[in-house]
């Protein structure tokens, strides 16, 4: 027997996700504010060039 979430063809990571959502948007609006604030995600990137890397570290420190 395959999970409900797989036979959808979902992730699990998805599911838990659209569940999530689902229980959220079912709480009253003052609880439902402070879940979804605690949803949120902040995600920060920066991209690294080798050059950067070795006047960082010094060449003699990279392999």
């Amino acid at each position: 027997m395959v999970a409900a979430w797989k036979a959808a063809g979902f992730t699990y990571n998805r599911y838990l996700a659209i569940a999530a959502r689902v229980v959220r948007r079912s709480l009253k609006e003052q609880h439902r504010l402070a879940a979804e604030r605690r949803g949120d995600m902040e995600l920060k990137m920066a991209r690294w060039e080798v050059r950067s890397i070795l006047r960082i570290f010094g060449r003699h420190n990279c392999h």
